[in-house]
C-alpha cells in the first residue's frame, strides 16, 4: 500500500496531462474481489483537466476543470497501476465492505 501511494504521489508531481480530456470510470462494490454488475454501481464522465493536485487537508487527490472535480481519498489507496499507457488504476478502501475502483484515461 505504502508504494502504491508513493507511485501516486510520483504521478501527481510529474502530472503532464493539463489540457488533456480526462475519461473516468468508477465502480463501487461491497465486494473486493468483484467488480461485476451484482455487487457494483457505475458512473462514467470526462473532463478537461485544468488543474491536478493534493489537498492535504481531508487527504484528497484532485483533477478539476472550471465545473468539474474528481477527488480520490489519499489515505484510503490500497492500489494504483498503469494498465496501459495514459491508463490508470486507482482502488481505494472505502469501509470494511465498500471499495471503489476508479479507473483514468488521458486523450
Amino acid at each position: 500500500m505504502i508504494d502504491s501511494k508513493k507511485r501516486i504521489l510520483d504521478f501527481i508531481e510529474n502530472f503532464k496531462f493539463i489540457d488533456k480530456t480526462i475519461k473516468i470510470s468508477e465502480a463501487i462494490s461491497v465486494n473486493k474481489d468483484n467488480f461485476n454488475r451484482h455487487f457494483t454501481s457505475f458512473s462514467n464522465f470526462e473532463f478537461t483537466v485544468e488543474s491536478v493536485g493534493v489537498r492535504f487537508s481531508g487527504a484528497k487527490i484532485y483533477f478539476s476543470s472550471q465545473n468539474l472535480n474528481y477527488e480520490i481519498h489519499f489515505d484510503l489507496i490500497s492500489e494504483f497501476t498503469e494498465t496501459e499507457k495514459n491508463e490508470y488504476q486507482i482502488i481505494e478502501i472505502l469501509s470494511e465492505n465498500v471499495y471503489r475502483k476508479t479507473i483514468l484515461v488521458f486523450i
